[in-house]
């Protein structure tokens, strides 16, 4: 009994210690704008964003996730765009220019999902300067799931055990 009780708090700890952080952001459908200031790293030669999908996520039929960059503020001036349709699993999409619009400092994103949700692994702004050094901002930030969390508890809860079990 003693060895079976040590074999599953030891199968606890390590699956909770070692799980692999899964990070998404849920969204939903319509469209969020990102404006970015990037003038304190003035001088670029590009401006750019990418967005990616989490790796089990999927874009239904007739689901559309669409990244737009555009030259000015909310969504004006001149813009790039791309669109993914699904179905697609784990979708990355990535922008950039070097036009004079984009690299004068100001520049905006837009990420747009035409119907029901989606998991966003990240949303990222960036620059790069002539030496070709990187300056980004996280515009959607992973938040970790509920799951991995779950995992991480199992793991200490395991752990505690372990040392309450060595102290008597």
């Amino acid at each position: 009994m003693k060895t079976m009780r040590s074999i599953l708090v030891s199968l606890l700890c390590a699956i909770g210690t070692f799980a692999l952080p899964a990070h998404a952001t849920l969204i939903s459908a319509g469209t969020m704008t990102f404006n970015l200031n990037f003038t304190s790293s003035m001088p670029y030669t590009q401006a750019g964003s990418n967005v990616q999908g989490t790796p089990t996520a999927a874009l239904a039929a007739g689901q559309v996730l669409t990244l737009k960059e555009c030259s000015d503020p909310n969504g004006g001036g001149t813009c790039n765009t791309f669109s993914v349709p699904g179905p697609v699993v784990s979708p990355f999409i990535s922008l950039g220019d070097t036009s004079a619009g984009f690299v004068d400092g100001v520049f905006s994103v837009q990420l747009s999902l035409n119907t029901g949700t989606f998991d966003v692994a990240s949303l990222t702004a960036f620059v790069f300067n002539a030496a070709g050094t990187k300056t980004s901002v996280t515009l959607i930030p992973s938040v970790p799931e509920p799951a991995t969390l779950a995992l991480l508890g199992i793991g200490l809860v395991g752990i505690g055990f372990s040392r309450r079990r060595k102290l008597h």
